[in-house]
């Protein structure tokens, strides 16, 4: 058998043969990568768990060092989103939501561990420093909202939120699963 391969591509018709089969070899292997990961970049391995000290990238989101890590059970306001407070006037609860989870962080080191890992390749994870939940101090101050849809891990927060009037609830608000969805990015509450 080693013979016959060494003899392989010796013609034009077997070189041409060669040549269409890298190629569709390529082809194959290109698509299963596209397939297996976003256009951003290669396949990111999800990890159990991290920690470090993250950036905050939104009140509901941190990077270590190009791991995106969204905390489950949570949803903050978007960065650009606008609410209102009680006398109508408008303030960026999206950038006060981002605010809250630097200050709950003040550069302690934060461990998470991965519940789930979303559709954008990012992990879902339970977040602490030594003394809080990340996901229940952002939500406590009224700077989130429990993620109803997809967890009741921190409605007894919200609830607490909601009666004290902290944060979004002293005012009106769009919750920010309807703000990304809708075009015209109104106040409903």
């Amino acid at each position: 058998m080693p013979g016959r391969f060494a003899r392989l591509g010796r013609t034009p018709t077997e070189r041409a043969l060669l040549l269409v089969a890298g190629a569709l070899v390529a082809f194959a292997i290109g698509r299963w990568t596209a397939w297996q990961g976003s256009s951003s970049g290669p396949v990111q391995v999800v990890p159990e768990s991290i920690s470090g000290t993250p950036l905050v990238l939104d009140g509901d989101t941190l990077d270590f060092n190009g791991l995106r890590v969204r905390l489950f059970g949570i949803d903050a306001f978007e960065r650009d989103q606008l609410c209102a407070r009680a006398d109508g006037s408008r303030y960026g609860c999206g950038q006060v939501a981002r605010e809250t989870l630097m200050v709950a962080i003040a550069r302690a080191p934060v461990t998470c561990v991965r519940r789930d890992v979303d559709q954008y390749g990012r992990m879902v994870a339970v977040c602490r420093t030594r003394d809080d939940d990340l996901a229940a101090r952002v939500v406590a101050e009224g700077s989130a909202l429990a993620y109803r849809k997809y967890s009741n891990d921190y409605v007894d927060e919200e609830d607490v939120a909601r009666q004290a009037r902290r944060g979004v609830w002293s005012g009106r608000f769009e919750a920010p699963w309807d703000y990304r969805h809708s075009g015209e990015r109104k106040d409903v509450r």
